[in-house]
């Protein structure tokens, strides 16, 4: 086994007013520090964030003086490092477990300058990166579409060190690639602090990621309703990647066949020269939507 959570105190820093932190979202800057011990944080868009010291670079997330919500789906009493090692400086928001969830980079600029890079960033394939690059969420959640990319992303890390997979998919994914050359001994292998924090940054991703949209777990039908939740409309997805769309109530249909693409489905009508039409998947609502913005509800067999 790998460790994963190395020894970086020896290499914290005192962080003071001024400083500021990137998100990927939003760029705070710390506004107030008081008794050498709470450290309050603000944005423009007046997102707070608000630290209580516990040790020499270690902190805990506190209730800020505006936000009833902790910020980032974290907890208030969640731990924080603040990390300066391998050329990075940022903060590492970590589950009660110890695994990263969130970070913020430090840096010198701007919100506009910030945004700019993370733009820059975006145009990088995320293989190219992520041995190199401090990863943000929001980097993961705008540019790795799906759970299974995500999943490979992180194992990329391991790859690039020649780790010996377990796990079947595994070996045959990086088995093709020309630069994988397995080691004899995983424990040998010493991952930098940028490559610890994104192994566990994605694996946090990939946890609150539904499960990727399945040819099979997708097969249903499902109905637009009318404002006496009576069906309207009906799209019905089969198994094999084929579809229709009627009027429910209508003999009349339409043929398509659909793709998928991350949490979206693509439908095109069959012998017909048009466009595709795209319907983006809600998993907590199990519902269709289009750009148009009409729904359609997946519909419960009975």
């Amino acid at each position: 086994m790998i460790t994963l959570c190395a020894a970086v105190f020896a290499q914290a820093q005192t962080i003071h007013v001024d400083h500021k932190f990137w998100d990927g979202y939003s760029l705070y800057t710390v506004k107030e520090i008081r008794m050498g011990k709470y450290i309050y944080m603000t944005t423009k868009q007046d997102e707070e964030l608000t630290l209580e010291k516990v040790k020499e670079g270690e902190f805990k997330i506190i209730r800020s003086r505006q936000a009833e919500e902790c910020p980032f789906g974290a907890e208030f009493g969640w731990r924080v490092q603040f990390i300066r090692q391998d050329g990075e400086s940022f903060l590492a928001i970590r589950k009660p477990n110890g695994e990263v969830m969130y970070t913020l980079s430090q840096t010198t600029n701007n919100e506009e300058e910030c945004e700019e890079m993370q733009m820059i960033m975006g145009q990088e394939e995320p293989w190219n990166a992520v041995n190199s690059v401090l990863l943000n969420r929001a980097y993961l959640q705008n540019y790795v579409a799906t759970k299974r990319e995500l999943r490979i992303l992180r194992n990329k890390i391991l790859a690039y060190h020649g780790y010996r997979f377990q796990s079947k998919d595994l070996q045959e994914y990086f088995g093709k690639i020309r630069w994988y050359k397995p080691v004899n001994d995983n424990n040998a292998i010493k991952l930098n602090i940028i490559e610890q924090t994104n192994i566990q940054l994605i694996k946090s991703e990939e946890a609150e990621r539904p499960d990727d949209l399945t040819y099979a777990n997708m097969n249903g039908i499902y109905d637009s309703l009318d404002e006496n939740m009576s069906s309207v409309s009906r799209i019905s997805l089969n198994s094999d990647g084929t579809a229709t769309w009627c009027m429910v109530g209508s003999l009349n249909y339409t043929e398509y066949t659909y793709r998928i693409e991350g949490n979206t489905i693509c439908m095109k009508a069959k012998g017909v020269d048009s466009e595709e039409e795209c319907y983006e998947y809600d998993a907590d609502t199990r519902t269709l939507k289009n750009e148009q913005g009409a729904v359609y509800y997946r519909q419960v067999a009975e």
